[in-house]
């Protein structure tokens, strides 16, 4: 990595304002960094997941991409979004993920589309991550059991149906 891009990662590590922020996006795109890996990561990082970040800003460099995102770009906005006023937005991310990239849900990805599922109390988009999660061998992994189990008590423990998708080994 250049000195110039290490030093942007750096400032990027200690950003805290969205003001800043934008004060360092334009210095990269001056200095002809926009695409440099580390750099599109932290930037995208930031606005999807910091507190002080802001999804609207995510979602604009996330469609800047100059190829196919790597799960973890899309694992941001899932992410943000799966916190955020707007679960619905996630679960489109992860259908988009799904239809339209290469790059294949990990354990995050689950975890975060379940969360939004939880939000939402979406049984049925629940039920097909699970069988999802399930068909690509990671139902094993205890933080997408933890995201499951949160999911069937917050939407199935009032209706004595939570053994329907919490006890389902063979989706």
């Amino acid at each position: 990595m250049c000195e110039k891009a290490r030093v942007i990662v750096r400032m990027l590590q200690g950003c805290n304002s969205m003001t800043k922020l934008r004060k360092i996006h334009s210095h990269v795109i001056t200095n002809g960094l926009q695409h440099h890996p580390s750099i599109f990561d932290n930037l995208l990082r930031f606005c999807a997941v910091s507190v002080t970040g802001y999804l609207s800003h995510a979602l604009l460099l996330f469609q800047h991409f100059d190829s196919d995102p790597p799960t973890m770009a899309w694992n941001y906005l899932l992410c943000g979004f799966s916190v955020s006023s707007t679960p619905l937005s996630s679960l489109l991310f992860y259908n988009q993920m799904l239809i339209s990239s290469s790059s294949r849900p990990d354990v995050y990805t689950f975890s975060f589309a379940l969360k939004a599922c939880e939000k939402l109390r979406s049984v049925p988009k629940c039920r097909e991550i699970h069988g999802s999660v399930i068909r690509s061998g990671l139902g094993h992994i205890i933080l997408i059991g933890f995201s499951i189990l949160g999911y069937c008590s917050c939407c199935f423990s009032a209706a004595g149906k939570a053994d329907d998708i919490c006890n389902a080994d063979n989706t």
